[in-house]
């Protein structure tokens, strides 16, 4: 009897030690699946865009204008009126060629319904041609024996700053068909003057310096000039 109650004893104990030892393996299997699902269910985070080191600067040194203060911008802006009121002033000195037809400075090769072709003053044909004043061709210039070095301006008879109609402002189809007409007419000039292998452009606007449309035509001139034309304030 008591045999039998020992041996009973020891197989509960066995057993219950058993189905201790069970749940407690299936519980970390129980906790995975829930931590599984959890991480699941949680929405996945957007990796953040590393901000590039220095970009202000780059931005800086793009548009240089930002690290200007207010006081700075604004005597910037009064440079920038005040250079294009003197580049218009200037402009006047060219509507009066072809507005006037004053001629009493200037050297005036050519003359026809649509432009007027006169010398630049670094042409030594130039009335006020002084060798020692210099001009932004010069390096165009001087390869060019002085006898026969030729810088002749045309410019349309209808007033025009630049390209657009006044500078600064929106170029139009218009625009381009009278800037375009004046370069035509520029090349009949160049070679109706015999300037061989001219050299024929216009100036981009920040670098004229008289505000009124010009083309030059720079070369070397195989025959003489033409007679200077006479204008009204000339004429006999």
């Amino acid at each position: 009897m008591g045999l039998r109650w020992l041996l009973a004893a020891a197989l509960t104990v066995s057993l219950v030690s058993a189905n201790a030892h069970g749940k407690g393996a299936r519980r970390p299997v129980a906790v995975q699946k829930k931590a599984s699902s959890a991480s699941r269910a949680r929405p996945a985070v957007e990796p953040q865009p590393r901000r590039r080191p220095g970009l202000n600067k780059i931005q800086r040194l793009i548009n240089p204008w930002k690290q200007l203060g207010a006081k700075k911008r604004s005597q910037l802006k009064g440079l920038l009126a005040n250079k294009l009121a003197w580049v218009r002033a200037r402009g006047k000195l060219f509507g009066a060629i072809t507005q006037k037809r004053d001629y009493r400075r200037d050297y005036v090769v050519v003359r026809n319904r649509k432009v007027t072709a006169f010398l630049d003053w670094s042409d030594p044909h130039h009335p006020q041609y002084d060798p020692t004043r210099k001009t932004g061709e010069q390096h165009l210039l001087d390869p060019i024996p002085e006898s026969r070095r030729a810088h002749v301006l045309v410019v349309p008879n209808r007033p025009r700053e630049h390209i657009a109609q006044r500078l600064g402002e929106q170029i139009s189809l218009s625009d381009l068909d009278a800037a375009r007409e004046t370069m035509q007419q520029a090349h009949a000039i160049a070679k109706k003057l015999g300037i061989n292998k001219p050299r024929i452009w216009i100036n981009s606007p920040d670098r004229i310096s008289v505000g009124y449309l010009h083309v030059h035509i720079i070369g070397e001139r195989k025959k003489a000039y033409p007679p200077a034309l006479e204008g009204r304030d000339q004429a006999p």
